[in-house]
């Protein structure tokens, strides 16, 4: 598949930046964090193909990731949406799908039907141990009484609770993920264990915002003060996990946990400035790519896109107008939506931002 067939099939950069890396499954995968738009089938538009579809209107894709459902078996990778719909090109699947190279499916028994429909969505999704885990609206499942509170994950064969040591399901939501100031729910993989961020509670214990699962219970990760408490984006590199923040009171959005589990900040080429904030992130080819209003040393503020490398952090575009929703880099090339994520995709062009 050449890139100008996938620009016409995934119209979004959520569907963009997945869609490359479905088209070269060599890559390693990993989860595409999205703001994407509303999608409708349009009576005679060239490369229409896909259509996310509710009950009351279009709907929403959030997140994707690449998945194998049967890890080393004869099944082969494939690609996994989240988000808000019912229904995908005319398959029912609620609110998460599943693309084998030929067709979409549900996954399991379709039962990801969190209400009321008005809000129904999920918002993150990861691999975890070969599981796929979701973070999102899901209060329970389907035709089952016990509990999930937000978090779920399929096994291959059912859907099963993320409990913690007390026996108690998920996590409890301080305000409604995405909207506003408040945090988005995300979920990553790392160090053998589910990482969870965001505005929440974990039942039982004292911990919040950041937690990680072990598959028995659950322990805070100690991210610094100076960090600040308002995490807005997770992704994992290698060994390590990076947090972006919003507003952080010494000026320094964003923070890794090594391998030697100590958190240090990302730093180098960054002006500490209380009015830096992350807004986005997502990595590819050893690299980290962060959206979000930051000041780079000897320059003012901006809402651009920086390059992480390992050692400096590097100007890749500028000239956002508005606030970066979501980032993503794909075939040597640099994608960016605004808030609030519906509409034009800008692309980077000689270090400028500019609408595709």
């Amino acid at each position: 598949m050449n890139r100008s067939v996938i620009v016409r099939l995934f119209n979004s950069l959520c569907q963009l930046a997945a869609a490359v890396a479905f088209a070269s499954l060599g890559a390693s995968a990993h989860a595409q964090e999205c703001l994407a738009g509303s999608y409708a089938r349009t009576a005679g538009s060239p490369g229409a193909a896909l259509v996310f579809s509710t009950s009351v209107g279009p709907g929403v894709v959030y997140a994707t990731t690449r998945w194998d459902p049967d890890g080393v078996g004869p099944q082969a990778e494939g690609l996994v949406i989240v988000g808000r719909f019912d229904e995908m090109d005319g398959v029912s699947a609620h609110n998460i799908a599943f693309f084998d190279g030929t067709r979409w499916r549900p996954v399991g028994d379709d039962s990801l039907r969190p209400v009321p429909l008005s809000v129904h969505s999920i918002r993150s999704v990861c691999v975890h141990n070969g599981e796929l885990v979701v973070a999102g609206f899901m209060n329970s499942l389907e035709g089952q009484s016990e509990p999930y509170n937000h978090l779920a994950r399929w096994d291959g064969s059912v859907w099963r609770r993320v409990t913690g040591a007390d026996g108690s399901a998920g996590i409890t939501l301080v305000g409604t993920p995405g909207a506003g100031m408040t945090p988005e729910l995300m979920v990553r993989s790392h160090a053998g264990k589910l990482v969870v961020s965001g505005s929440f509670t974990v039942p039982g214990t004292t911990i919040s915002n950041l937690a990680a699962w072990d598959g028995a219970g659950w322990s805070g990760l100690g991210l610094p003060v100076e960090a600040g408490s308002m995490i807005r984006r997770i992704e994992v590199l290698g060994n390590d996990l990076y947090v972006g923040t919003w507003l952080p009171p010494a000026g320094l959005p964003l923070w890794k946990l090594g391998a030697d589990a100590q958190w240090s900040a990302v730093s180098a080429g960054l002006q500490p400035s209380t009015s830096n904030q992350v807004d986005a992130m997502a990595v590819s080819a050893g690299d980290v790519y962060i959206g979000g209003n930051l000041q780079l040393t000897g320059s003012g503020p901006s809402n651009r896109v920086v390059r992480w490398n390992g050692s400096l952090l590097a100007s890749v575009s500028t000239g956002a107008p508005n606030r970066i929703a979501s980032v993503a880099h794909a075939a040597g090339e640099t994608y960016v939506t605004l808030m609030p994520g519906v509409g034009t995709i800008y692309r980077d062009i000689g270090g400028f931002l500019t609408p595709v």
